[in-house]
């Protein structure tokens, strides 16, 4: 399919590069990968496949930078969608054209995700959780495409005539958060963000040690809160969210809950730090 580009962000991915990869290929999709200084032997894996094309960071940029990259490649080379893609997922050949039919046939769509399962065939913890409130059947009564606030980024098809007016991914995020930002964003332009209820990617996710996890709850939490901050869909009452995250420490602290009180704790100093930047966003954009 000529109209989309797939693009990969890759980092240390030896372990998934081949059936991400593999997956594109099958659907005769233009394959771009960005790489972010693996040192996994990713790069050796990469530069043999002569049919795809390859950037190379010398420095881990993270997420946002990388998808900003794919978005600039997209515009330069005319493209008219990206499919931007987790380098741990894979899928079958015909999920792109199902995508690329939600969006075309329904009026209005700027992001279309399929269902994302885990590798047991489960709907995966956290797709379940973000859009728990809206059902999402696979005998969706709604038709093959149903409206969401938001789906992580593990998979989106965008369409690329949209993002003079939405924008492309915040640089004030890095590997968290640049997302949801961009779904508020995608609404605020009014557009709507859909589901493929017929399509299915597999995302595989590597498991996190009790050290790590507290590292990625707290870098979540942090950048969660910013993306909220920022939300051009809502007033936010900044000085009730810092009170709110102070109350949120004492209850802790009281329940001897001393990891909640860490997050807590790190996420009201991290806004703080942050709270410059957060006001000259909000005085650059207008809110509905």
């Amino acid at each position: 399919m000529s109209k989309i580009l797939a693009g990969i962000i890759s980092y240390n991915g030896i372990n998934f590069l081949n059936d991400c990869i593999g997956s594109c290929l099958k659907s005769n999709l233009n394959v771009l990968v960005v790489d972010n200084n693996s040192n996994d032997g990713s790069i050796n894996f990469l530069t043999k496949i002569e049919s795809i094309k390859l950037i190379k960071n010398q420095v881990n940029y993270g997420f946002t930078y990388s998808a900003n990259q794919l978005l600039n490649f997209a515009t330069l080379n005319k493209f008219e969608y990206l499919l931007l893609l987790n380098q741990d997922t894979s899928f079958d050949e015909k999920m792109p054209e199902m995508l690329l039919n939600s969006i075309e046939n329904n009026k209005g769509f700027a992001i279309v995700s399929p269902i994302h399962k885990n590798e047991l065939g489960k709907l995966e913890y956290q797709f379940e959780l973000n859009c728990m409130n809206f059902k999402i059947d696979l005998e969706s009564k709604f038709g093959d495409t149903i409206e969401v606030p938001f789906v992580n980024a593990a998979c989106w098809l965008i369409d690329m005539k949209k993002i003079s007016e939405i924008g492309i991914f915040n640089p004030i995020f890095n590997n968290y958060g640049g997302d949801l930002n961009f779904c508020h964003r995608t609404i605020f332009s009014g557009y709507k963000i859909g589901i493929n209820t017929k399509s299915c990617i597999i995302h595989k996710k590597e498991d996190f040690d009790y050290q790590k996890s507290i590292i990625k709850t707290i870098k979540t939490n942090n950048t969660y809160n910013l993306a909220l901050l920022i939300n051009p869909l809502e007033n936010v009452n900044i000085t009730g969210k810092f009170f709110s995250l102070f109350k949120n420490m004492v209850k802790s602290f009281i329940k001897l809950n001393f990891k909640s009180v860490l997050i807590f704790t790190i996420t009201f100093f991290y806004l703080m730090y942050m709270l410059k930047d957060v006001l000259k966003l909000r005085k650059t954009m207008k809110f509905i």
